[in-house]
């Protein structure tokens, strides 16, 4: 990830490194957001382990924060990379469906289905809360899917006093 590229933890991706890789989610390389590659100094040290290792472009799997980090990489140092979108946010301009999004949907679905059995046989009321950050596409898929009184998505705000009587309503 970013914070491999600036503390030169480079791995070459052997078939051994990558053999199951498939079956597992993508976080499996430890990559994740790095507010640090957001500062010139530490964009600098990361293309500087590039360049000791002959790296001359980069292919980055990840999502909005991920390609934004790149773009400000290839202003600084011209280093051409190319985008996987594999966010569960489903976030990305131009991409209908990211990797992650599928596979975070099926398993908030598996959680939704356990949930509701219980939920029905105890006369409960559940929340399921998703990732998605400042997108709603997980959370609306998800309510949809998973038959939903409510949702909330974060492009649209939500009436507290709305949503408590409808939780009252459900309970009488």
């Amino acid at each position: 990830g970013l914070e491999g590229l600036i503390d030169g933890k480079i791995k070459e991706a052997t078939r051994e490194l990558t053999n199951d890789m498939i079956y597992r989610g993508g976080t499996l390389l430890r990559s994740s957001r790095s507010k640090r590659f957001f500062d010139y100094e530490f964009r600098k040290q990361a293309y500087e382990h590039l360049k000791e290792r002959n790296i001359d472009k980069l292919i980055i799997m990840g999502g909005d924060g991920s390609f934004r980090a790149l773009n400000d990489f290839f202003n600084d140092f011209e280093v051409p990379f190319a985008g996987i979108p594999a966010t569960i946010d489903n976030d990305i301009a131009g991409t209908d469906f990211t990797i992650g999004f599928d596979t975070a949907l099926n398993v908030v679905m598996e959680a939704i289905d356990r949930l509701r059995d219980t939920s029905t046989s105890h006369k409960r009321i559940s929340v399921v809360e998703v990732m998605g950050r400042h997108c709603g596409d997980l959370a609306m898929s998800a309510a949809v899917a998973g038959g939903a009184e409510y949702v909330i998505v974060p492009e649209k705000g939500f009436d507290k006093n709305e949503l408590l009587a409808q939780i009252d309503d459900g309970i009488s």
